[in-house]
Protein backbone atom coordinates (compact mmCIF):
# COMPACT_ATOMS: atom_id res chain seq x y z
CA UNK A 1 0.00 0.00 0.00
CA UNK A 2 1.26 3.37 -0.87
CA UNK A 3 0.41 6.63 -2.01
CA UNK A 4 2.89 9.80 -2.88
CA UNK A 5 3.11 10.75 1.69
CA UNK A 6 2.82 7.25 2.76
CA UNK A 7 3.98 3.86 2.66
CA UNK A 8 3.24 0.40 3.94
CA UNK A 9 5.13 -2.47 4.06
CA UNK A 10 4.55 -6.30 5.59
CA UNK A 11 8.01 -7.62 6.74
CA UNK A 12 7.24 -11.76 7.14
CA UNK A 13 10.64 -13.39 7.84
CA UNK A 14 10.28 -17.22 10.39
CA UNK A 15 8.30 -16.36 13.12
CA UNK A 16 8.36 -12.48 12.96
CA UNK A 17 5.96 -10.52 11.02
CA UNK A 18 4.97 -6.48 11.21
CA UNK A 19 4.19 -4.08 9.37
CA UNK A 20 5.93 -1.05 9.08
CA UNK A 21 4.92 2.44 7.74
CA UNK A 22 6.64 5.74 6.38
CA UNK A 23 4.04 8.28 6.61
CA UNK A 24 5.17 12.64 5.55
CA UNK A 25 1.72 14.45 6.97
CA UNK A 26 1.27 17.36 4.58
CA UNK A 27 0.75 20.91 6.70
CA UNK A 28 -0.99 22.20 4.30
CA UNK A 29 -3.62 19.35 4.24
CA UNK A 30 -6.75 19.74 7.47
CA UNK A 31 -4.98 17.38 9.86
CA UNK A 32 -8.33 15.08 9.55
CA UNK A 33 -7.32 14.09 6.16
CA UNK A 34 -4.02 13.63 8.01
CA UNK A 35 -5.92 11.44 10.24
CA UNK A 36 -7.97 9.16 7.70
CA UNK A 37 -4.55 8.00 6.21
CA UNK A 38 -3.27 6.54 9.45
CA UNK A 39 -6.46 5.46 9.93
CA UNK A 40 -6.69 3.31 6.66
CA UNK A 41 -3.41 2.02 7.24
CA UNK A 42 -4.16 0.65 10.51
CA UNK A 43 -7.47 -0.67 9.46
CA UNK A 44 -5.56 -2.81 6.88
CA UNK A 45 -2.81 -3.97 9.44
CA UNK A 46 -5.83 -4.80 11.09
CA UNK A 47 -3.82 -4.93 14.49
CA UNK A 48 -1.25 -6.91 13.67
CA UNK A 49 2.08 -5.38 15.29
CA UNK A 50 3.37 -2.11 13.58
CA UNK A 51 5.85 0.32 13.81
CA UNK A 52 4.95 3.73 12.63
CA UNK A 53 7.85 6.29 11.27
CA UNK A 54 5.98 10.11 10.76
CA UNK A 55 6.24 13.38 9.92
CA UNK A 56 3.60 14.79 11.57
CA UNK A 57 4.28 18.53 11.28
CA UNK A 58 2.79 18.65 14.91
CA UNK A 59 4.53 19.63 17.97
CA UNK A 60 3.84 17.99 21.07
CA UNK A 61 6.11 17.60 24.73
CA UNK A 62 5.44 13.95 24.27
CA UNK A 63 7.79 13.83 21.68
CA UNK A 64 9.94 15.58 23.22
CA UNK A 65 9.25 19.28 21.81
CA UNK A 66 9.09 22.38 23.95
CA UNK A 67 5.51 22.88 23.59
CA UNK A 68 2.44 21.43 22.24
CA UNK A 69 -0.02 22.75 19.47
CA UNK A 70 -3.50 21.97 18.45
CA UNK A 71 -1.94 19.53 15.85
CA UNK A 72 -0.19 17.87 18.54
CA UNK A 73 -2.73 17.74 21.07
CA UNK A 74 -4.97 15.52 18.17
CA UNK A 75 -2.09 12.91 17.37
CA UNK A 76 -1.71 12.41 21.22
CA UNK A 77 -5.39 11.72 21.58
CA UNK A 78 -5.68 9.54 18.45
CA UNK A 79 -2.28 7.37 19.56
CA UNK A 80 -4.10 7.01 23.20
CA UNK A 81 -7.51 6.09 21.66
CA UNK A 82 -5.86 3.29 19.33
CA UNK A 83 -3.76 2.34 21.85
CA UNK A 84 -0.07 3.77 19.68
CA UNK A 85 3.00 3.95 21.66
CA UNK A 86 5.22 6.69 21.38
CA UNK A 87 8.93 5.49 21.16
CA UNK A 88 10.81 8.63 20.26
CA UNK A 89 13.74 9.20 22.30
CA UNK A 90 14.94 12.79 23.52
CA UNK A 91 17.77 14.54 22.00
CA UNK A 92 19.17 17.56 20.49
CA UNK A 93 15.88 18.57 17.81
CA UNK A 94 17.08 19.31 14.71
CA UNK A 95 14.44 21.16 12.39
CA UNK A 96 15.35 21.30 8.91
CA UNK A 97 15.43 25.27 8.61
CA UNK A 98 18.22 24.69 11.77
CA UNK A 99 19.83 22.12 9.39
CA UNK A 100 19.78 24.65 6.62
CA UNK A 101 21.43 27.25 8.17
CA UNK A 102 24.26 25.18 9.69
CA UNK A 103 24.86 24.35 6.28
CA UNK A 104 25.82 27.91 5.02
Amino acid sequence: MWDKDAVLLEIDEGNTSFYAASIYLDYNKPIENNIKTLEKILKFAKGANIIIEMDSNSLSTTWHELTTNSGGKLWEEFFASNQLHIINEGGTIQRFKEAEDQAI
